[in-house]
């Protein structure tokens, strides 16, 4: 629970910084070009020390792990991980977020390594519009020959992320609705938002999730959904004759129940510890989310040349 009485019960682990696509609202060329400097290998994260820290955290009552990047595919040996992180007791839901870029090569290692669902990054049907929208003129179909091979062996259900941006992909929402109405997958739109100084955000370039849903009922008439349960981020929607759509709008929610941790030690520390009260740290506030955790007194390691593990004691750290 937070200051606000809000169960945490969602975590979010970055696995890596790199992403082999350069979304133009994400992660654009011309800030993420040749010459831009990722993570060294020594300053990531460990599988073990990822492990460490889920396990904090589902003592603390965290139920559902998802494993993000950049681009978590990337990640050398992934579903290593995954079975270490399905070996913790209390782990109710472990899911990963992926551009579906790999996921037909590696759905079933995933499966079985205990992986449960995927939720796959897909901005448009319209093969154009994809491939500019990633940047590296990589083909929709290939993203969609993941879903079904996630399907296929049981990573459902799949649910697959649209961001909209106006002007630019929001004349393929209907379209992108209408394909999984009736898929057995969920559909989700998300507002464009701005994610630091990285992808020349603008409020003309949002298409509002109330636009979004208005949209989608003119053509195929909506409803909303009862969440399914506290917290949940997204809205849930449902066509009157079948499918399911949800909605992601970017105000902060007053039931957010997502925690999120970065793939260093040094970014733990820093982003959670640096700028919060002693027990109940902000980590994070966005136009898209805001959350609160709760962290007892734990081990924290620390990245760098001279890595270390240094205990990080309630007196310690400076209230803000």
């Amino acid at each position: 629970m937070d200051t606000l009485s809000r169960p945490l019960r969602d975590l979010r682990i970055s696995v890596t910084d790199r992403c082999n696509f350069r979304c133009t609202y994400c992660m654009p060329k011309e800030v993420f070009g040749r010459a831009y400097e990722f993570l060294n290998r020594d300053e990531i994260l460990s599988f073990e020390e990822i492990t460490r820290l889920a396990r904090i955290f589902v003592s603390q009552g965290v139920e559902k792990v998802r494993l993000t990047g950049g681009e978590p595919t990337l990640r050398r040996d992934l579903p290593k991980l995954v079975a270490m992180l399905r070996d913790i007791p209390g782990v109710k839901d472990l899911t990963l977020t992926t551009n579906g870029s790999r996921l037909a090569e590696m759905a079933r290692d995933l499966k079985d390594a205990g992986l449960d669902r995927v939720t796959v990054s897909l901005d448009s049907l319209d093969d154009a519009v994809f491939r500019a929208m990633n940047d590296v003129d990589f083909p929709v179909s290939r993203v969609l020959d993941g879903i079904e091979k996630a399907a296929r062996v049981g990573l459902t259900p799949v649910k697959a992320n649209m961001v909209v941006k106006r002007g630019v992909n929001e004349h393929t929402l209907v379209d992108f609705a209408r394909h999984f109405q009736s898929s057995g997958h969920i559909a989700r739109f998300i507002e464009y938002m701005d994610v630091g100084n990285s992808n020349g955000w603008r409020l003309d370039d949002v298409v509002t999730a109330a636009e979004i849903v208005e949209m989608i009922n003119r053509e195929m008439p909506i409803e909303p959904l009862k969440p399914q349960y506290r917290g949940e981020v997204a809205r849930p929607l449902n066509r009157n004759t079948g499918g399911a759509f949800e909605r992601r709008p970017k105000s902060c929610s007053d039931k957010v129940s997502e925690g999120r941790f970065p793939d260093t030690g040094r970014s733990v520390k820093e982003d959670v510890f640096r700028h919060a009260p002693a027990l109940f740290r902000r980590v994070k506030r966005n136009a898209h989310i805001c959350l609160y955790l709760f962290l007892p007194d734990i081990l924290v390691p620390i990245s760098g040349p001279q890595r270390r593990v240094e205990r990080l004691r309630e007196k310690d750290i400076r209230r803000s």
